[in-house]
């Protein structure tokens, strides 16, 4: 189980919540041009949010060259 702590705390995944957030929109603009529904883009991305934060036993961001690709 992933331990978060409180914000401003500067952990992993503070991390990859920047890292995710910074690309948020590209990934709802690559989803919906594929789904054409803003209900199915969401759902999308929240699943995608899941596994990353799920990823790296507690670093997200462990292995992930470039996190845009």
């Amino acid at each position: 189980m992933t331990e978060i702590s409180a914000p401003g705390t500067d952990t992993p995944l503070d991390a990859a919540t920047g890292v995710f957030v910074d690309h948020r929109e590209l990934l709802f603009g690559v989803v919906y041009n594929m789904l054409g529904s803003v209900a199915d883009t969401e759902d999308v991305l929240q699943e995608t949010w899941l596994s990353w934060t799920a990823r790296g036993g507690g670093d997200p961001l462990a292995g992930v060259g470039n996190p845009r690709a």
